[in-house]
């Protein structure tokens, strides 16, 4: 495999991720979850903090996004195989949703860490 496979390689995931992102948008909770990382990346640029605060806070907004895609992408694959209502496809998907909730949960925690007990 030489140079030449390796830029194909990457070129064609890049498309893959970047059609995955296409597909995401038309998610509600990931539009809304953009909102919010714009809100919080204008907190972190305005709250006066040390700069490793600035960068774990930094941090969490991409990881929320990737957990919302791999949460969005279970619950395609779910639905796709299941499309009729199932206990076991629904547990699935709570979970996966539950997931990006602990994240958002964190970050809610940590922000208020910032707010309250840092000068």
């Amino acid at each position: 495999m030489g140079m030449k496979h390796e830029v194909r390689h990457f070129v064609s995931a890049t498309r893959n991720s970047l059609a995955g992102l296409k597909a995401a948008l038309k998610e509600t909770a990931f539009r809304q979850e953009i909102l919010g990382g714009i809100l919080h990346y204008v907190m972190i640029v305005l709250v006066n903090v040390p700069l490793t605060v600035k960068m774990l806070l930094g941090i969490l907004w991409p990881l929320i996004m990737s957990m919302e895609l791999i949460n969005s992408a279970l619950e395609q694959i779910v639905d796709y195989i299941s499309p009729e209502w199932n206990e076991f496809a629904k547990k699935a998907k709570d979970m996966s949703s539950a997931a990006v909730g602990i994240l958002i949960v964190l970050t809610i925690l940590i922000w208020g860490y910032v707010f309250l007990c840092l000068p």
